[in-house]
């Protein structure tokens, strides 16, 4: 089964690649960087399983992917996406909504799970972008659930990686 599987990853920090190693970890195969996949790495595949994250609605890295497996079709894709809200069924539709028209085919199977946010071991231009984003929801008196959260993870990090939460893609394979 695990011969002809490829887990590739998009990791800006650090949840997604810690997911696609645990998930390779169990398949017996080695994770490999969106970046740094090859062409003689899609020779053979049948099942890729692309692990990243959500970055202002969309998923890190899909357009890539998408054109990747058009040029090398594979008959099965997982994506295993980390993001900061909870794993509800309206998560995971809201993320299938807003990145529909990026989906590669075949239409893949989502796992969603929590990752991390660390506003500190962002690049400059995100720092920025954030403390903006903190002065203006510090000003608005009615918060949605999603902007308290976010809010919140903007003043303390939130590391919540739960690396259990690979056995339902796992067990999907």
């Amino acid at each position: 089964m695990t011969e002809n599987t490829l887990v590739l990853f998009m990791s800006k920090n650090g949840a997604s690649k810690a997911y696609a190693t645990e998930i390779a970890k169990r398949l017996n195969l080695e994770p490999i960087a969106l970046k740094a996949v090859k062409k003689q790495d899609l020779s053979g595949c049948d099942t890729l399983i692309y692990c990243a994250g959500i970055y202002i609605s969309k998923i890190k890295g899909l357009k890539k992917l998408k054109k990747l497996t058009e040029k090398h079709p594979v008959k099965t894709i997982h994506l295993f996406i980390a993001g900061l809200s909870d794993d509800s069924a309206e998560t995971i539709a809201k993320l299938k909504k807003d990145n529909q028209a990026d989906f590669p085919e075949p239409a893949p199977s989502i796992t969603y799970a929590r990752g991390t946010f660390d506003v500190k071991k962002m690049g400059l231009p995100t720092r920025l972008m954030m403390r903006f984003l903190h002065r203006i929801l510090s000003k608005k008196s009615d918060l949605n659930p999603e902007e308290k959260g976010l809010l919140e993870a903007i003043d303390t990090p939130v590391y919540a990686v739960d690396l259990t939460k690979t056995d339902a893609l796992i067990n999907r394979l």
